[in-house]
């Protein structure tokens, strides 16, 4: 946990049933991911006047912790394992297994399609494994299938698809006969995301993009208010990381640091720097120490260096040495220029205030103290919760989930 719980104050407590008083246990669970959604851009009332009602009817955490590194890959799948990177294996959106001799990389499709890659059992592969239906829209890890299952029901990731389509697909699925209906969806959103990373943070580009994600909460939840669902019918709306603008001349030159001799074997540069093992590592540490303490903005580690507090140093996917960015600084090659270099970006410190990412929650679990705001908690702690309200915790696997924050939300939540 990041900090402590007190007791609510000047709360209402609703006459909603506990779902331990449910035996059919009916409960249905709708995460919808906004990916690069700060979790202060709920500040920004003007673009997200749903989010905020909702998180008035139901519950919003002060903020969610993401996991390291604040990354897209590695967020989503923790979000879906309760596993931290180092634990399930999605280490980076891109990095090298030297085991199966291949570079992960989120753009090839059927090669991320390898059971190999992805540890841990997502939330919708316990599901199915409980004769629980799911149907996953668009998530990290949604199109492979892991330990032999798969959702019952898959969408594949398209840019193209636009929020009305995804919104059709998740009131199809609800409509379904009960024999046939998932009781647990997932649906991605990347629009948030997308515009910081052409624009910046505090762009026009990224207010329009928020109010139509918005848009697309108020639709969703208009549909799953009415009387058939609102019983039993839970929507989770959280982000896997926040994002932060690019400073200016905040570029760190790997070609002024590093000899064409050196045979530096990168992985990937942007913002922080990894590499692949190779046999001259030391001799590529001590480059990175002194070059990292007479230009700063960044700091050098062994993988086994790197801070605790990141849970990112037992796995051998992790780069060897890694080269850590000041928030908003990121690694470029002098020879391309600023081509190659978004406006905003993530990826940074987990402990940033930039990279805060949301949870929101609205619904029958989510009414017993409306309006009040949840103690921060690490990401790491949804699978627990999903799978609470699902009732599948007998059978969950191990994950980094804590009892600590279960009891957090068993004290808050109808759980």
């Amino acid at each position: 946990m990041i900090c402590k719980f007190s007791n609510p104050i000047q709360i209402r407590r609703s006459k909603h049933k506990h779902l331990n008083d449910n035996d059919d246990n009916d409960n249905t669970v709708i995460i919808v991911s906004i990916d690069g959604f700060r979790n202060d851009y709920m500040d920004r009332i003007k673009f997200t006047k749903t989010l905020n009602k909702l998180s008035k009817k139901g519950n919003k955490a002060e903020f969610m912790k993401p996991s390291f590194p604040t990354s897209t890959f590695p967020n989503h799948y923790t979000l879906a394992t309760g596993l931290y990177p180092e634990s399930h294996g999605i280490v980076a959106n891109t990095f090298y297994d030297k085991h199966l001799n291949l570079t992960f990389n989120i753009r090839d499709n059927d090669l991320i399609k390898m059971p190999e890659w992805w540890g841990g059992s997502p939330i919708w592969v316990e599901a199915e494994k409980n004769n629980i239906k799911s149907a996953v829209c668009m998530w990290v890890g949604c199109n492979v299938v892991i330990n032999g299952y798969s959702p019952s029901y898959v969408v594949e990731f398209n840019p193209k698809t636009s929020l009305d389509e995804k919104l059709s697909m998740v009131n199809n699925w609800l409509k379904l006969p009960k024999e046939e209906k998932p009781k647990l969806i997932l649906v991605y959103l990347p629009e948030v995301d997308k515009a910081a990373h052409s624009y910046g943070v505090n762009s026009d580009e990224v207010n329009v993009s928020l109010l139509y994600v918005d848009k697309f909460i108020r639709k969703l939840y208009k549909k799953i208010n009415k009387r058939k669902f609102r019983d039993n019918t839970n929507l989770i709306i959280l982000s896997d990381h926040g994002m932060a603008d690019y400073v200016p001349y905040g570029r760190i030159y790997i070609d002024d640091a590093f000899d064409e001799e050196d045979g530096l074997d990168i992985i990937s540069y942007i913002p922080h720097l990894t590499i692949k093992n190779q046999d001259n590592l030391e001799h590529l540490y001590e480059r990175m120490l002194a070059e990292s303490t007479d230009n700063g903005h960044w700091i050098a580690m062994k993988r086994e260096e790197i801070f605790e507090k990141y849970h990112y140093s037992h796995n051998d996917r992790i780069s060897p040495i890694f080269g850590l960015a000041e928030n908003g600084y990121t690694f470029a090659y002098r020879s391309l220029g600023n081509s190659t270099i978004p406006r905003a970006m993530h990826g940074y410190d987990n402990d940033d205030v930039n990279m805060r990412s949301l949870f929101l929650g609205v619904g029958p679990v989510f009414s017993k103290y409306p309006g009040q705001t949840l103690p921060s908690f690490n990401n790491v702690e949804v699978y627990n919760l999903v799978a609470k309200i699902l009732n599948i915790t007998d059978t969950l696997p191990p994950n980094n989930g804590t009892a600590e924050a279960m009891d957090m939300f068993k004290y808050y939540l109808n759980l």
